[in-house]
């Protein structure tokens, strides 16, 4: 399967996924999942110029969702501390580029994994 036609999957097979979701903590993960995803795929060195743009913006979105669905009232320091690893991840995002890639995007990675496992035993 040429790299076109991965890139095309993947973006179908994401939109799919996000129109099936009818609870708010689902919407969270699958927005988490393709945080990941989409910071794996920035780390790559074989992405090219347009998918690592859309990578890139792909993952500022989920970002903004993720932040934007905070509330620090109710939730308080747990709030807090996690609009601040989205905050990191988003400066590791928006400093990334295509041959010169943050450090700091491994962790991203790594803390995201965390998130995602702990998400996934909430419910």
């Amino acid at each position: 399967m040429s790299f076109v036609a991965v890139q095309k999957a993947y973006t179908e097979a994401t939109f799919r996924e996000a129109e099936n979701l009818t609870h708010p903590h689902e919407l969270i993960q699958v927005t988490l999942q393709t945080l990941r995803q989409s910071l794996d795929l920035l780390s790559q060195d074989v992405i090219d110029a347009e998918y690592f743009a859309k990578s890139k913006a792909k993952a500022l979105t989920a970002i903004y969702i993720l932040q934007t669905s905070l509330d620090i009232d109710k939730g308080g320091e747990i709030a807090r501390n996690l609009f601040q690893v989205y905050e990191y991840c988003r400066l590791q995002v928006v400093n990334s580029k295509r041959k010169d890639l943050p450090q700091g995007l491994a962790l991203c990675i790594k803390l995201l994994d965390e998130l995602i496992d702990a998400w996934k035993r909430i419910k």
